[in-house]
């Protein structure tokens, strides 16, 4: 994206207690590394937890924003159990986590899928949080670019440049995911540079840049300097990490003082 700003984004998947939600979102919208830092701060509560945590932050002068974990692609119906975005932004959320490897891996879902549910999101001036990404199988093959090209140019099916530069990327390989391994931050950056050149090749180079690409899986504090500092990462989708406030603060403060410190930038 070239530029100073980094999004860190907080899954905290299907953990915590209503009590341990609203404790972890207090320390974290109160540290010192939030209030000073100019990067985009977001965090991904369970469903039942998005109207106190967003009631909690309206009233605080945190910067901290409000993402769903997942929505559903159709406006309205007989869809028992799922969530439209028309109720989250009723709740004053701001963006939703779309296409997660968990959703794909779990609950099948499809490139279709996570392409409507983007537009739905865009359409309701709500930001998708875009998860792309190979399993171990697909890149021990050397199918990587092909999974990843493919997976691209379906969610921005229909998606015309101006919306398209609303999304924020998130490459995710899925063999990380909860795995506690994790990409390098050379293959990473790489990933990232191809993911970028599949953009520009169905929109434009300015249109490229614009979208954001984070980098997710089994990201932590120790980890993190090693994604912050490459040319093509603008941010991280964090796990199991943004469940513990200490954890994720460091991980926030460390974005606050990288920066773009690598000679690539």
């Amino acid at each position: 994206m070239g530029n100073l700003k980094k999004i860190i984004v907080g899954n905290w998947k299907m953990n915590l207690n209503l009590h341990e939600a609203m404790e972890l979102v207090k320390e974290i919208s109160q540290g010192e590394e939030v209030a000073g830092s100019e990067n985009e701060i977001i965090v991904a509560p369970p469903y039942l937890y998005l109207h106190p945590i967003s009631e909690y932050l309206k009233h605080q002068p945190s910067k901290v924003k409000v993402a769903a974990q997942d929505v559903h692609y159709q406006a309205n119906g007989a869809f028992t159990g799922k969530i439209s975005c028309s109720m989250l932004a009723d709740l004053g959320v701001n963006f939703s986590i779309v296409g997660h490897s968990e959703q794909r891996q779990h609950f099948h879902e499809t490139d279709e899928n996570v392409q409507r549910k983007a537009i739905q999101l865009l359409q309701h001036n709500l930001v998708p949080i875009l998860c792309v990404g190979e399993t171990l199988e697909e890149r021990e093959s050397n199918q990587l670019e092909k999974v990843i090209k493919n997976q691209v140019q379906k969610a921005f099916k229909e998606m015309k440049s101006e919306q398209a530069q609303r999304v924020i990327l998130a490459y995710e390989p899925v063999w990380a995911i909860g795995t506690g391994k994790s990409s390098s931050g050379e293959d990473a950056d790489e990933a990232h540079r191809f993911i970028r050149s599949c953009l520009e090749s169905l929109y434009d180079g300015e249109t490229a840049e614009s979208i954001p690409i984070l980098y997710g899986g089994s990201v932590k504090a120790s980890n993190v300097e090693s994604f912050y500092q490459k040319k093509n990462i603008d941010g991280v989708l964090v796990g199991g990490a943004s469940l513990q406030a200490d954890e994720f603060l460091k991980i926030i403060a460390l974005s606050n003082s990288n920066g773009n410190s690598d000679g690539d930038k």
